[in-house]
């Protein structure tokens, strides 16, 4: 399955790119803003919880740049310390940018936020994220480590 992503820097822009995807016959979702800078997706399913973590946003600056290898780096040993191992991180402008101990590890990292990305912003209403109580099974069940973090209420 071959994934685009157009990012446009207004409503307008952004609405017309979509309008041309649709009238080409793909799949289209569009968001305005990011959602948390430290977590892109909520914890919808347990997959993302179990298989990735949480996906922080790494701002990007020209491809090969080390300093983007450097926060990458980061953001893995900060959340490694907290307890709350990460899979993923998206990279500004760019990528989404996966490891794992496996290739296959790989893949399901890569596989399960895009795949949340593509349906939960169209869903209406759109899913609550897991609750404390059924990440805390996940926890007890198979092991995950994902720390949860307040968040501001929904308006």
């Amino acid at each position: 399955m071959i994934v685009l992503g157009c990012i446009a820097d207004d409503f307008t822009g952004a609405t017309d790119r979509t309008d041309d995807l649709v009238r080409a016959g793909m799949r289209s979702v569009q968001t305005i803003g990011v959602r948390d800078v430290d977590d892109l997706l909520p914890p919808v399913t347990p997959q993302v919880v179990m298989r990735v973590g949480h996906v922080p946003l790494i701002g990007c600056r020209r491809p090969g740049d080390p300093a983007v290898a450097e926060r990458v780096h980061a953001r893995i040993d900060a959340a490694g310390a907290r307890g709350a191992p990460i899979r993923a991180a998206m990279l500004d402008r760019a990528a989404p940018c996966v490891w794992h101990d496996t290739p296959a590890g790989a893949g399901a990292a890569l596989e399960e936020p895009q795949e949340t990305a593509r349906w939960w912003p169209s869903c209406d209403p759109r899913p609550e994220p897991q609750d404390e109580l059924g990440i805390d099974e996940l926890r007890r069940v198979f092991g995950t480590r994902w720390q949860c973090r307040q968040r501001p209420a929904r308006r």
